[in-house]
């Protein structure tokens, strides 16, 4: 599969290259039954969230 995004501003095409490279590996993993463990990202928003 192969999936592009076009025509980002250069801070979003960042943003996304930084979050496939992160998720691309975790799925990696999972695909080859492992576990890539709790998401660190994840857990981070969550935690930012429920700050006030």
């Amino acid at each position: 599969m192969r999936l592009e995004h076009r025509d980002l501003p250069e801070a979003a095409a960042r943003q996304h290259r930084e979050g496939w490279l992160h998720y691309l590996d975790r799925l990696a993993t999972a695909g080859a039954d492992g576990d890539p463990g709790s998401d660190p990202w994840l857990e981070a928003a969550m935690n930012e969230a429920a700050s006030p």
